[in-house]
């Protein structure tokens, strides 16, 4: 395993091994390759450490960070009795999900545990309500109300949402509909950032806006984890729904 030099060899065979380039050109391994090569199999024989910690290992390293489950009250952020209660409510939830689908178990764990001791809060309550600008909600709705009428004309004219989960049976069959909106999109995030900045009482800087959403029968939004280095703050602008008769009260 080495390349050979390009230039021919002044020493003698008899002193050096040699390899040949079929045309009974002599040449001999450079000498920076050979120097190269039992370093990279060194490197390659050693055993990678990574991820390899077994689990007493791991319970030892928990306890010697000073953790420990159930976390204290003073754990939570904030460490006040309505916060408390929420996500403890929340880890006796899932505690109970079934041991035999592991991969959810430990999402929703990850879920509950970075909202209720890493993630702070900006405000006492955490979400309120508020209204949109009209303009602005008046053109998203007539954004909606023209492509779903192409929809209703041609399904395959307005995308449909896939989501870069790899969770068997986690989503439903219905995904919800995504409508290109990118020049409003960003109008969007423009003209609510100083109501995003009054509800939160820090500067903020926008980062992205995903829509328009439309969430169909069977469709359904799943607990996850933002980016907490740039979904620090965020919303949902409802635009519009279903008002026949026959459905349900939006609430």
């Amino acid at each position: 395993f080495w390349t050979s030099s390009t230039k021919k060899s002044n020493r003698s065979t008899r002193d050096h091994d040699i390899t040949g380039d079929g045309n009974n050109n002599m040449t001999t391994p450079s000498l920076k390759t050979l120097l190269f090569l039992p370093l990279l199999l060194l490197l390659l024989s050693l055993p990678s450490h990574r991820g390899q910690l077994d689990e007493s290992a791991r319970i030892a390293a928990y306890h010697a960070r000073r953790h420990q489950w159930p976390p204290l009250p003073s754990d939570y952020l904030p460490p006040t009795p309505g916060w408390r209660a929420l996500h403890a409510r929340r880890l006796s939830q899932i505690a109970l999900l079934p041991a035999s689908d592991p991969s959810s178990k430990y999402n929703a764990y990850m879920s509950a545990v970075h909202s209720a001791f890493v993630a702070p809060n900006f405000t006492e309550y955490g979400w309120a309500l508020a209204r949109a600008p009209d303009e602005l909600v008046d053109a998203l709705s007539a954004r909606l109300l023209s492509q779903l009428e192409l929809h209703d004309d041609d399904p395959s004219s307005v995308p449909i949402e896939g989501y870069d989960h790899d969770v068997s049976g986690e989503y439903p069959l219905q995904y919800p509909l995504l409508i290109p909106n990118s020049h409003l999109n960003s109008r969007a995030l423009e003209e609510l950032l100083p109501l995003h900045e009054a509800w939160a009482h820090v500067p903020l800087i926008g980062n992205n806006a995903y829509g328009l959403r439309v969430y169909r029968n069977r469709s359904n939004l799943q607990m996850h984890v933002d980016e907490s280095s740039t979904h620090v703050v965020s919303s949902i602008l409802h635009v519009g729904h279903d008002a026949r008769p026959d459905s349900e009260p939006w609430p």
